[in-house]
């Protein structure tokens, strides 16, 4: 058999094996370090007077990613009365599968996952309402692409603080 491979189906074959393989199996090393996300082989049988077959249908293999997608950026994060009004740029990386969006508190370094969503909602912003005045909060929205490499966008600080407080409704005193 002659091994053929290409980067493209427009793209001319080039036999890849210098000596015939004998049995219906090849194993190939990839170029990692190239911008074509795809690679196509194809086969021609021989037989021993050295008169070639037709080639076959190409194959198509998908080269394994090993470059993370492009980092979201967190633009802003803006207190309103009800909540705070988390906003962002998304990466623009073709490959990304899904978004997941964490908070930490000031006194707490564990976070706690917000929402997670696919790329394919094109979500751009999020009203937090589950949060408490007079708390400091970080945000941090992490992307994953298809072949699970994973980016980690920056992580601003907000105190939610509306500058008003709710009304007192129970005031118990003692008198000294």
């Amino acid at each position: 058999y002659k091994i053929l491979k290409s980067n493209a189906l427009h793209e001319e074959f080039v036999q890849i094996n210098k000596e015939f393989a004998r049995e219906p199996k090849y194993s190939d090393k990839l170029n990692l370090k190239t911008l074509s996300k795809k690679i196509y082989y194809s086969v021609i049988a021989t037989d021993k007077r050295y008169n070639n077959s037709a080639k076959c249908s190409p194959i198509e293999v998908k080269r394994p990613d090993t470059i993370a997608p492009v980092k979201p950026i967190l633009t802003n994060l803006e207190v309103k009365s009800n909540g705070i009004n988390v906003n962002w740029i998304n990466s623009n990386s073709e490959d990304v599968k899904y978004y997941v969006l964490y908070r930490s508190t000031e006194l707490q370094t564990k976070e706690i996952k917000i929402k997670e969503w696919q790329a394919k909602d094109s979500v751009k912003n999020l009203l937090d309402t589950t949060v408490i005045l007079g708390t400091g909060y970080k945000y941090r929205l992490l992307v994953s692409d298809e072949d699970d490499n994973i980016s980690v966008s920056n992580n601003p600080y907000v105190k939610y603080e509306t500058g008003y407080r709710k009304k007192l409704t129970d005031v118990k005193f003692e008198v000294d």
